[in-house]
């Protein structure tokens, strides 16, 4: 009985909205596009990730697309995710 109200309490608490690799990787069901957002996603609000996940998976949909890009591109499409730069040239990478 006390645990049925202790979870009713944290789903209640919990945001099941959340945008995160999770979601991506349930919309998008392709490991390109999970470990795009995944390196991306590290030490970044998920707020923050999921726009730019979807700016790179515009402008890069397959990773041929990724390798024709520059770092500056791909800086430009994930900023303001933290460590923008060195995430940018690890995609490329």
């Amino acid at each position: 009985m006390q645990w049925e109200l202790i979870l009713k309490k944290l789903e209640v608490s919990i945001d099941t909205n959340l945008q995160s690799v999770f979601a991506l990787a349930k919309e998008f069901q392709d490991p390109y596009f999970i470990l795009i957002a995944t390196v991306i996603s590290s030490r970044t609000k998920d707020q923050i990730m999921y726009p730019a996940a979807l700016r790179v998976f515009e402008r890069a949909p397959n990773a041929v697309a990724l390798l024709t890009s520059t770092v500056e591109e791909i800086v430009r499409l994930i900023y303001p995710v933290g460590f923008y730069r060195t995430k940018a040239l690890n995609l490329i990478k």
